[in-house]
């Protein structure tokens, strides 16, 4: 499910943006400890060291 837009006009996206909390690996890591059960979504943010909202939206895939 890939709901984020692909830009192609040079801007990075992902791991590769400046601002990147979360390398690309540890997105799928993340989604995938979420969607077993293994991690709270809550849990997942504490474990990340991001924000609740943050992990909300990357579970959901509204970025990345």
């Amino acid at each position: 499910m890939e709901l984020v837009k692909n830009y192609t006009y040079g801007i990075k996206r992902g791991q590769n943006h400046g601002r990147a909390k979360l390398s690309d690996h540890e997105v799928e890591l993340l989604r995938k400890m979420v969607s077993s059960g293994e991690l709270t979504q809550k849990d997942a943010a504490a474990y990340f060291e991001i924000s609740k909202a943050y992990v909300s939206e990357l579970v959901r895939y509204l970025y990345r």
